[in-house]
């Protein structure tokens, strides 16, 4: 029951954080709708130092697991070395991805034995210097399933160093195996211990209070609570966590009505997990500016910011910018660039490949490709877009990039007419 003998400070300070919320100014706020976060916060945020082999777990995240071993180099070959724990729990974890990556992409059944036999001894050899995120990783990774008295031991273990994932992690163990009122106290201990610590830990902990984990909702012992989960994430947001005030534009946008988040303040905290770096919230910000706003510029600044950290729609928002020419000059090159990009991050897109296929058939930002606009344009218009089934029904009828199929053509027209798209309208008419 070690767990639950928290100390009076960690009992004061979550007292503390579930007060009532202050406004930028220190004064205590009235409601949730006054909460904001003082611009020298901002200023602060922004000079903090980014973590150590920042570069090589960005690159993990991309999933460009050649670029990160080359950034982080050789692993620390001596246990007296200060970075020896995370050179060698870094190294394992990339050959373990690269392992498993042909099974992620469905390429494969099983992975690269090989490799996989590689990381499980770099990540041993880390966990044995007692580096905690390898200790947490043999738990969740390498144990088998079948061994759950293992993985609760390293679970164990690296929460006692305070990694707050085992810690979390840990605590739902608890919280499913609860049997007594002291097994859900212990839990709920682990919870608050880790909230203390770190800003991820108040979120997971605003969950629970608003009752998102599902499966865990009648075990953990919290009721529901939209005002300490505000809080939670306000404080979260307050120190630098993007995801926190993400989390606030949610909720003010359309989640856990009613609340005391103004839907007209979701705009606000959308910005204010833009200024403090979270990519998804940039991508978006600048697809309401390009899109709702028709403000190319901020529209323009936001994407290229969330693009270099290849998120999704701001890579598409790039595209549409160069492509229209609103903003910047056009330019079907770098539109074609930047809709590139966008597939390699997800290759089922519509709207992606659907631009990209009407691109190669027209020649827009490289020679004229009718294969490739072919394949591109048959996955899109099986998707239902309008634009591919018309000119995928063009090139059936012309056989451009496929065999010559009258039949085949007109049926992907029709199916384009009857979406209303015009051009497909004009040329049945015309045509057929």
């Amino acid at each position: 029951m070690k767990y639950m003998q928290l100390t009076l400070l960690t009992a004061m300070s979550m007292m503390l954080l579930l007060a009532s919320p202050v406004r930028a100014d220190g004064l205590p706020a009235q409601d949730y709708s006054q909460l904001a976060i003082a611009e020298t916060r901002f200023e602060f945020c922004g000079q903090q130092k980014p973590p150590a082999y920042a570069k090589v777990r960005e690159a993990i995240h991309k999933k460009q697991y050649d670029t990160a071993l080359e950034s982080l180099g050789e692993p620390g070959k001596s246990t007296k070395d200060s970075n020896f724990g995370v050179t060698n729990y870094l190294y394992g974890k990339i050959l373990y991805l690269q392992a498993y990556q042909r099974v992620y992409q469905r390429e494969a059944e099983q992975p690269d034995l090989n490799k996989l036999s590689e990381a499980k001894k770099y990540i041993s050899l880390a966990a044995k210097s007692g580096f905690p995120e390898a200790i947490y990783d043999q738990a969740m990774l390498l144990t088998p399933p079948a061994d759950s008295k293992k993985k609760l031991e390293l679970l164990k273990a690296a929460a006692d160093k305070k990694f707050v994932p085992a810690m979390l992690t840990l605590a739902e163990e608890y919280f499913h195996a609860t049997k007594t009122f002291e097994d859900r106290l212990e839990a709920q201990a682990l919870v608050q211990q880790a909230a203390s610590i770190d800003t991820a830990a108040k979120i997971k902990l605003a969950s629970y209070y608003l009752h998102e984990e599902k499966p865990l909702n009648n075990l953990t012992g919290y009721d529901k609570d939209i005002g300490k989960a505000i809080t939670l994430l306000y404080e979260a947001a307050v120190d630098c966590d993007a995801s926190a005030a993400y989390k606030l534009f949610q909720m003010s946008a359309s989640e856990h009505k009613p609340n005391d988040l103004p839907t007209e303040r979701g705009i606000y905290w959308l910005e204010t997990s833009a200024k403090l770096g979270l990519a998804k919230a940039q991508g978006e910000l600048a697809e309401h500016y390009y899109q709702q706003v028709k403000d190319s510029e901020k529209a323009t600044y936001w994407a290229l910011l969330a693009a270099e950290k290849g998120d999704l729609k701001a890579l598409m928002t790039m595209g549409k910018i160069y492509y229209q020419g609103v903003g910047l000059e056009k330019n079907y090159s770098k539109a074609l660039e930047y809709y590139e990009q966008a597939l390699s991050i997800d290759t089922q897109n519509r709207l992606v490949l659907n631009q990209l296929g009407i691109m190669y058939y027209k020649g827009e930002g490289s020679e004229v490709d009718f294969r490739k606009a072919a394949s591109l344009c048959e996955q899109a218009a099986i998707k239902g877009q309008a634009g591919c089934q018309y000119y995928l029904g063009l090139m059936y009828v012309n056989g451009e990039g496929v065999t010559q199929d009258i039949d085949t053509g007109i049926s992907w027209m029709k199916k384009s007419a009857a979406q209303d798209f015009p051009v497909a309208k004009n040329w049945l008419r015309e045509n057929w």
